[in-house]
């Protein structure tokens, strides 16, 4: 399937940026403590590469598959490391305001479940949590 869709955007002329977090052995591992607060996550530079990435790509296409309920652990890992406070929002008051603006984002899943399943059991969680959650 991603062969396929990478395939068609360049057929489009689409510039394609590929991140295969496997391959890359990306370490999923969200860590902040005494010395390595939460605050200072969007100045790590283990993850600068990936969040200018993200700043240059007018549209984030996500492709991967469901497992049990969710995405890969390392996918969840990415999303919580690079879509940090300071880079993909901040806080204004309570509540977070999006700092990603024009942006477009695409999700492609596979599982082993008929749609109606998923929309019926699980709620959706997957699509719900990257709506609303990322």
């Amino acid at each position: 399937m991603f062969n396929h869709v990478q395939k068609g955007l360049q057929e489009t002329n689409h510039s394609v940026t590929v991140l295969d977090l496997y391959k890359e052995q990306f370490d999923p591992v969200l860590v902040f403590h005494e010395e390595k607060k939460r605050r200072d996550l969007v100045n790590e530079e283990e993850t600068a590469r990936y969040r200018t990435l993200v700043e240059e790509a007018d549209t984030l296409l996500f492709i991967y598959p469901i497992w049990w309920w969710g995405m890969p652990a390392i996918l969840k890992g990415f999303i919580d490391r690079i879509f940090v406070a300071g880079f993909a929002y901040k806080y204004e008051g309570a509540l977070p305001k999006g700092l990603l603006k024009g942006k477009k984002a695409w999700v492609i899943n596979t599982l082993d479940s008929p749609l109606w399943y998923v929309a019926l059991l699980y709620r959706s969680a997957d699509w719900i949590m990257m709506k609303r959650g990322v």
